[in-house]
């Protein structure tokens, strides 16, 4: 059996599927372009590599990418776009292992921001704003927390007293994105 080797735009694509479980196809070549500079076709042809190597699972209907335990998680897709509308031209984010109680932990090393990003399941809002309250990042990085809401409606319940960045979708599912300056 002969060993594989590969690029580091295959291995970050690779990583990055492994820690979130999940991530679309249009998310796999924004990462890729934003990092790499690589165009569709070059993305793409990265991810029928993996998918023929049989280091990711590729649902065609879906556009999804998969790790092999992976399911798909529709928070952590949504989570995944938030981190993707931060990043400007050629700051991709490095998406790394992610804390207990988090969606998703990514790194902007060019502008040294870290953003966490958290789920608020419709009646956990209370709980959910004292965890952002609580959270202490000792590092000299900046950090901003997103609080991923199920529904607008859920706003009114946020109590969190620190500055963060609500999450929502609309009724298409679109996501919109609001600047909590905290109670």
């Amino acid at each position: 059996m002969s060993r594989m080797f590969y690029s580091e735009p295959q291995l970050e694509l690779l990583k990055t599927v492994r820690i979130l479980g999940c991530m679309e196809k249009r998310q796999a070549r924004a990462l890729l372009r934003l990092r790499y500079g690589l165009a569709c076709e070059a993305a793409d042809s990265i991810v029928r590599q993996l998918k023929f190597d049989g280091k990711i699972k590729f649902a065609a209907k879906t556009g999804l990418l998969l790790s092999p335990d992976g399911k798909e998680d529709l928070c952590v897709l949504r989570s995944m776009d938030i981190v993707l509308s931060f990043a400007g031209q050629w700051n991709a984010p490095k998406i790394l292992p992610r804390k207990p109680d988090y969606l998703l932990y990514a790194y902007y090393p060019d502008r040294c921001i870290r953003l966490w990003v958290l789920h608020v399941p419709e009646g956990l809002e209370q709980e959910t704003s004292i965890l952002v309250d609580n959270a202490q990042d000792t590092s000299s990085a900046q950090s901003a927390h997103v609080m991923l809401l199920d529904s607008e409606s859920q706003i009114t319940a946020i109590s969190a007293a620190v500055p963060c960045i609500l999450a929502y979708p609309d009724q298409t599912g679109r996501l919109h994105l609001k600047n909590w300056e905290g109670n």
